[in-house]
């Protein structure tokens, strides 16, 4: 099983278990960071980031997809 696949099941495992206080937040970047992912946060956007932010979106993918940051 893939990395990321096998830190996700066990993400998922912690956060269905009726013993676990989870903070969502901190496991869901520990999943990414531990799953080799790349993510960016992008300050004050929601859950319509591409249309609320397009330009910081654009970038993003961009400097990913070069490979470089680019301003």
């Amino acid at each position: 099983m893939h990395n990321g696949s096998n830190n996700l099941l066990k993400v998922v495992q912690k956060l269905s278990s009726p013993h676990s206080k989870p903070n969502r937040k901190r496991d869901f970047i520990k999943l990414l960071t531990d799953g080799g992912f790349h993510y960016k946060v992008i300050p004050d956007a929601g859950h319509g980031i591409n249309h609320e932010q397009p330009e910081a979106v654009n970038r993003e993918i961009v400097s990913f997809l070069l490979g470089v940051e680019v301003q």
